[in-house]
């Protein structure tokens, strides 16, 4: 009787963690479109993207939105990347490194394990980084930035942080595609 109330104990409790993290990648896309309708200021809404993913999305340890000007990808907004990083991939030039693979094959890429990942690039490794998400953003169907999460950590993000982060993807772009008419 006492294992079959453990197990429902860590039943219960699984519920409870996934209740919480469905909850908290809620309060990003809130955050998210709340500020695409609210600012517009590209800057501003990439920046209250950025913190949003950073309080909400476990495991996490950096973030970064990278948007393509001419043949170089450029962060525009990121959380906890060095400065050495930012000397060295700040510009990342065509076609180095996971983010422009991500824009040249318009998908996202998984690399749960970056040991066994060739995309990934020196000042990547350097930085100790174990595991990342890139997810495009599109505007009519061109990839013209992409959002990247980043961890520590080997296997830590899984099919929901990848919905989530194509989910923000989709409400970034608008907010691109809304500075470029205004623009124009």
């Amino acid at each position: 009787m006492e294992a079959h109330t453990k197990d429902a104990e860590e039943i219960i409790q699984k519920k409870l963690d996934d209740l919480s993290r469905k909850n908290r990648y809620q309060e990003i896309i809130s955050v998210v479109i709340q500020s695409v309708h609210e600012s517009i200021d590209l800057h501003t809404v990439l920046e209250n993207s950025i913190e949003a993913m950073r309080k909400n999305i476990d495991k996490m340890d950096i973030v970064s939105i990278y948007l393509v000007e001419g043949d170089e990808a450029v962060i525009k907004a990121h959380h906890r990347f060095t400065r050495d990083y930012l000397k060295r991939a700040g510009r990342i030039p065509y076609p180095k490194g996971g983010t422009w693979k991500t824009i040249i094959e318009a998908k996202s890429i998984y690399a749960p394990d970056t040991d066994n990942d060739t995309a990934i690039g020196k000042a990547g490794r350097d930085m100790g980084i174990k595991c990342y998400l890139v997810v495009p953003l599109f505007i009519d169907e061109k990839v013209v930035g992409t959002i990247t999460i980043v961890s520590y950590e080997k296997n830590v993000f899984d099919e929901e942080e990848l919905k989530l982060l194509e989910i923000i993807s989709k409400k970034i772009s608008i907010a691109i595609r809304i500075v470029l008419l205004r623009s124009e």
